[in-house]
C-alpha cells in the first residue's frame, strides 16, 4: 500500500483556513472599529472544530469496508493523523484570541484552566478540556511506539469525551450555530458521524464474537 505524506501539505492547509481572518486584520490595521479579536477567536473556533470532525471523521473510515472501497485507508489514516495538528494549532488560536476580547475580557488563567472564567465558565471549561484532551491523544500517538498498544488503545478513547465536550462547548457558545441553517448543518454533519461511530463499533462487535466462537477464548 501506498504511503501517503499529508504532513508536507499542513502548512498549505493551515494558510488556507487562515484567509477568512485577514481581511478583518486589514480592516483592522486600517482603523477600522472591527472587533478583530473576536472575529478572530470565531474563525480559528470554526476552524478547529472542522479539523476535529475531520480527523474523526477519517478515523472512523479507515476500517468502515463500505468507505474504504472510496477512500483509501492509508489516505484517511495520513489525514487523520495530520489534520489533529492543525485542530490543535486552531484551538490555541481560537483561545489566544479571546485574550485581545475587550467586550468579554479573558485571562490567560481563563483560557487555561478549567471553570477560571466568569463568563459562562462550565461550557468554556468543556472547550478547554476538549483541547487538552486532543493534545493529550497526539502526544501519546507520537509516543505510541513506546508505549504498551493497550494502554494507547485505552487513551485513544478520549477521543469520544473530547469531541462531545467539543460539540457542546460549540452548540452553546458558538455565534455562527446560533443560525439556524448553520446549527441545522452542523447537526445533520453530526449525525453522520454518530451514524459511522455506531458502524464502527458494531463491526468490532461482531468481530470479536467470531473471533471468540472460532477461538473459544
Amino acid at each position: 500500500m501506498r504511503a501517503y505524506a499529508v504532513r508536507k501539505y499542513l502548512p498549505v492547509l493551515l494558510l488556507c483556513g487562515m484567509l477568512p481572518a485577514f481581511p478583518i486584520l486589514a480592516a483592522e490595521v486600517a482603523g477600522s472599529a472591527l472587533p478583530w479579536a473576536w472575529y478572530l477567536s470565531r474563525t480559528s473556533g470554526l476552524i478547529a472544530f472542522a479539523l476535529l470532525y475531520s480527523v474523526i471523521f477519517f478515523g472512523l473510515t479507515i476500517r468502515l469496508p463500505g468507505v474504504r472501497a472510496i477512500v483509501n485507508p492509508a489516505l484517511s489514516l495520513s489525514f487523520h493523523q495530520t489534520l489533529s495538528y492543525g485542530a490543535i494549532i486552531f484551538g490555541v488560536l481560537h483561545g489566544f484570541a479571546l485574550l485581545f476580547d475587550t467586550y468579554v475580557p479573558f485571562s490567560v488563567a481563563d483560557v487555561l484552566i478549567p471553570f477560571h472564567a466568569t463568563y459562562k465558565p462550565g461550557w468554556v471549561a468543556l472547550g478547554i478540556v476538549a483541547l487538552y484532551g486532543i493534545i493529550l491523544l497526539v502526544l501519546t500517538s507520537v509516543w505510541r511506539m513506546r508505549m504498551p498498544y493497550r494502554i494507547w488503545r485505552a487513551i485513544h478513547y478520549i477521543n469520544i469525551a473530547a469531541y462531545i465536550a467539543a460539540v457542546i462547548h460549540a452548540l452553546v457558545l458558538g455565534t455562527d450555530l446560533a443560525a439556524w441553517p448553520y446549527r441545522q448543518l452542523f447537526i445533520v454533519a453530526n449525525v453522520v458521524l454518530v451514524f459511522l461511530a455506531l458502524w464502527h463499533a458494531a463491526l468490532k462487535i461482531s468481530t470479536a464474537a467470531k473471533y471468540r466462537a472460532k477461538t473459544g477464548i
